[in-house]
């Protein structure tokens, strides 16, 4: 069985051999954020390093206010609307249809108020989830931590 060191061609192991850890971290956000653009067609942002680091930020928000809703219920509506602020920046940037009434239909990703996952998260039905990350429920993460 090959490893993927056989099936890397000798000139790109050369390259990323002499990468330092932090040109390899950026090389693996900007090619995340490749596959996010090629999820999301319609999103505004054209950079994918860019793309992916703003995602990135409103994920980190996201979780961070749903830990909070969860260790201290009163502030639950304040977490709430911060985190509304946060996913309505996240279907800008994606460049997504808003969803409807009922929370269904017409968006292709959702948030996850759950503190032990990611938050922004592809449905696992969507085509689109076949470019990104998974986790142990399907679901495609969009903006996963890279290192």
């Amino acid at each position: 069985m090959k490893t993927t060191a056989d099936r890397t061609p000798p000139y790109v192991a050369r390259e990323i051999a002499r990468m330092t850890a932090a040109e390899r971290r950026s090389a693996a956000r900007a090619d995340y954020g490749r596959r996010i653009l090629e999820a999301f067609p319609t999103a505004t942002e054209r950079d994918p390093a860019e793309l992916y680091r703003k995602l990135r930020r409103i994920e980190a928000r996201i979780h961070r206010m749903a830990i909070m809703a969860c260790n201290a219920p009163d502030i639950d509506s304040w977490c709430e609307r911060r985190i509304e602020a946060a996913s309505a920046r996240a279907r800008a940037l994606l460049g997504d249809r808003p969803v409807d009434a009922d929370g269904f239909g017409a968006a292709r990703w959702f948030v996850n108020t759950d503190p032990r996952g990611y938050a922004l998260k592809v449905f696992d039905t969507d085509p689109a989830s076949q470019y990104l990350n998974r986790d142990m429920g399907g679901y495609g993460i969009i903006a996963p931590e890279v290192r």
